[in-house]
């Protein structure tokens, strides 16, 4: 028997779920008429990241600061003080070890 790649194995998981009637990505039940389970279509990392890039123009348009979402931004900038403190370090730490 030949082995599958890693890539062709989720493929095959993926069809295996929607052919059962279950969550493609968790196995679980499904919202009806949806293919995926509501922890699923809500939750994740990648779901975060790409809604807060969504959102970044109307929060810089608000002056919300555009890393976290949570504080105002500095006037003029568009970062608060805590995430911009945070970037400064950051790019510090990383000019160190370049």
């Amino acid at each position: 028997m030949h082995q599958l790649t890693q890539r062709a194995q989720q493929a095959a998981r993926r069809d295996r779920l929607r052919a059962d009637g279950l969550c493609y990505q968790c196995g679980h039940a499904p919202e009806p008429g949806k293919a995926r389970c509501a922890k699923c279509i809500d939750g994740g990392k990648r779901s975060a990241r790409n809604r807060s890039r969504r959102l970044r123009p109307l929060w810089r348009s608000l002056g919300i600061c555009i890393a976290c979402g949570a504080r105002l931004a500095i006037p003029q900038q568009s970062r608060c003080a805590v995430c911009a403190e945070y970037q400064d370090e950051h790019k510090a730490g990383k000019r160190r070890v370049a």
